[in-house]
């Protein structure tokens, strides 16, 4: 090969790979974004619960959710397997939140069970 290919070729693909992940997971967190945005319109607005310790509970989930919608987007482009870090902050946003979401919007305790796994991931 020519040496003038490796000039062309020297950065590339780290690069590469970096931004096309962080392409896939800031379109992912926007989406994240955006719902926990509708979650806490709808918490302020729209949640009117039968007990006030639901309310804290929805309020844990979207805290959470927000937080967890900008580590989607940031986690990726400085983890060294981006798509494993952004799929275990989704997976794990999605477990604890919605969780915590599904625990005050029905008033069962049962739902908010398995939070803490979604904690772990």
């Amino acid at each position: 090969l020519h040496p003038s290919c490796f000039s062309q070729l020297q950065r590339q693909p780290l690069i590469g790979m970096a931004s096309a992940a962080g392409a896939v997971w800031r379109r992912i967190a926007g989406l994240s974004g955006a719902a926990s945005v509708a979650a806490a319109a709808y918490g302020a607005h729209g949640f009117k619960p039968k007990q006030e310790t639901f309310v804290q509970t929805f309020q844990n989930g979207k805290n959470l959710h927000m937080l967890h919608s900008v580590m989607i987007c940031a986690g990726p482009l400085v983890a060294r397997w981006p798509h494993l870090t952004g799929a275990l902050f989704s997976a794990g946003t999605g477990v604890f939140s919605g969780r915590c979401y599904a625990a005050a919007i029905t008033e069962e305790k049962a739902w908010g069970r398995f939070a803490p796994i979604g904690g772990g991931l």
